[in-house]
């Protein structure tokens, strides 16, 4: 597995790249910064809200693995599994709460770890 990020220009403005998902986490809050990247075929989302960093994994074709997780939490987050908050069912709370996405998602997974930990 090869995590790359990809290059982004300053002009990006996520609620158009992603609107469901900056509508339902992100809710009005500013970003510090986000970065973007992909790992084989499942696309990550970076962001730090001051309070907190929230890593979104997103893949079309398939379900997560445990060692895409590991990585990430490894590579991106810098910390220990147990200082990471997985929700594995995120996928299935953005659809109950209304969320509508142009092409089907196999899976989706939502990281987050405080910063006062």
């Amino acid at each position: 597995m090869k995590l790359v990020e990809s290059p982004t220009t300053t002009n990006i403005n996520m609620e158009r790249l992603f609107p469901n998902l900056s509508k339902f986490i992100f809710n009005q809050k500013s970003i510090k910064y986000y970065k973007l990247y992909t790992l084989d075929r499942t696309q990550i989302i970076l962001a730090d809200i001051h309070d907190k960093v929230v890593v979104i994994m997103i893949n079309n074709k398939k379900k997560i693995t445990e060692a895409e997780i590991d990585l990430i939490i490894q590579q991106l987050i810098k910390t220990e599994k147990s200082n990471v908050e997985i929700n594995r069912d995120f996928k299935k709370e953005l659809i109950e709460r209304g969320a509508n996405f142009t092409e089907p998602l196999k899976d989706v997974i939502l990281l987050k770890k405080n910063m006062g930990r």
